[in-house]
């Protein structure tokens, strides 16, 4: 639903980035984007180690072959980019860093979004307060000196009312 709601509300941003784990809600958001916005780039941040007995990261051939699966995929480290290189190949995964450390915002050129005029940047939390005021607060550190660059904050339908009044 993100995607058409983006779209009808004329936002068009030229990436979005989601937590991967390739899990069922990712694709929804994934295929929606792609049918509504069909030039926004999908990047996929890896927030979990890899784990052999997780075999859901692990893209099928499927999700491959039919643009079911992330632009490109930030991966933890090298093991996780070599694990999943071997399937989606190696222009399709980098290594990023988690999104609670510094490194995230170092993101490799390959990744980046097109640069425009003015950039809109979408920010989803999760359900928890704490998770959720720290991802706000550290997006808001790395943008507060851009000026081509509008921040949207997307709460969890979770969050409470008067947490997302401010």
């Amino acid at each position: 639903q993100a995607g058409p709601f983006l779209a009808r509300h004329g936002i068009r941003p030229k990436a979005v980035f989601h937590v991967y784990e390739n899990q069922t809600w990712e694709k929804g958001l994934r295929h929606g984007l792609r049918r509504a916005l069909p030039a926004t780039r999908i990047v996929g941040c890896q927030q979990s180690p890899f784990s052999e007995l997780y075999p859901n990261m692990i893209p099928s051939s499927n999700e491959l072959e039919n643009g079911r699966w992330p632009d490109c995929v930030l991966a933890l480290g090298r093991n996780s980019e070599r694990k999943l290189s071997k399937v989606a190949g190696a222009a399709r995964v980098k290594v990023g860093g988690l999104m609670r450390q510094d490194s995230v915002f170092s993101i490799p050129e390959d990744c980046k979004p097109q640069h425009a005029s003015v950039m809109r940047l979408l920010c989803a939390t999760g359900p928890n307060y704490q998770e959720s005021l720290e991802l706000i607060s550290k997006v808001h550190s790395a943008v507060a000196s851009l000026s081509n660059v509008s921040l949207l904050i997307n709460f969890h339908p979770l969050t409470s009312t008067r947490f997302r009044a401010g």
